[in-house]
Formats: C-alpha cells, sequence, structure tokens
C-alpha cells in the first residue's frame, strides 16, 4: 500500500496546541507572581516557562517538541482534576465527576492527537 507523505502541510492542531500551551505558559507565569505560598509560586512560575517554551517550539514544529508538549499536557491532568475539585464552592457537587472527568478526557485526546501518524510526518 503507497504511502501518503504530507509534505508542507501543517496541522491546525498543532499550531492550536502551540498557541494554547503558549497562552497556558503566559497564564501560569502571571499566576506565579499572584500572592501565593513561596513553593507554589516558584512551581507555577517553572511550568509556565516551560509550557511556553515548549508551546512556542510546538508551533515552529520543533521535534524535541512533540515529546515535551505530551509531558506538559499530561501534567496538566491532575492539575485539571484538583481544579476542578477546588471550585466546589461554584459547582454543584454532582457536576464535579463529570466536569474533571472531561477535562482529563479532552487533554488525552490531544497527547493522542500529537501521536498520530499525520502529525508525527509533519515532524519527519
Amino acid at each position: 500500500m503507497p504511502q501518503e507523505l504530507r509534505v508542507g502541510h501543517r496541522s491546525s492542531l498543532v499550531s492550536l496546541l502551540g498557541l494554547g500551551l503558549m497562552v497556558l505558559g503566559l497564564l501560569g507565569g502571571l499566576l506565579a507572581v499572584w500572592r501565593m505560598e513561596p513553593w507554589l509560586g516558584a512551581s507555577l512560575g517553572l511550568w509556565g516557562a516551560l509550557a511556553l517554551v515548549t508551546g512556542h517550539a510546538l508551533w515552529r514544529r520543533l521535534e524535541w517538541a512533540l515529546r515535551a508538549s505530551s509531558w506538559v499536557l499530561v501534567s496538566l491532568v491532575p492539575v485539571a482534576l484538583v481544579a476542578v475539585a477546588v471550585m466546589a464552592d461554584e459547582v454543584p457537587m454532582l457536576a464535579l465527576v463529570p466536569l474533571g472527568g472531561v477535562m482529563a478526557l479532552g487533554l488525552s485526546w490531544a497527547v493522542r492527537r500529537l501521536h498520530s501518524r499525520g502529525v508525527r510526518q509533519e515532524f519527519a
């Protein structure tokens, strides 16, 4: 069976994930300067810088960014579940589990799509 190579084709999914990681990195950096415990601010600032650099590299289609963005997105899954639990005051308790599951499924779908054949061809 012949293989189809998409030379020069730029996936909009990769571009959107790269831009999204850059936005999350900027938000993480802004939250790091907000008044919070020093260890939490430092770790959030470090994660924000990592997400910003990884998102920019993914947007530029650098090969190492494909693996690094997978790690950054996987690190967001427990953060999303904890963030949903923190919102317990604003969201009814019955909606917390499905909301956390939807966020985790969305992140895992993005990681799975990053490792699909078409996206890997784009980085080759």
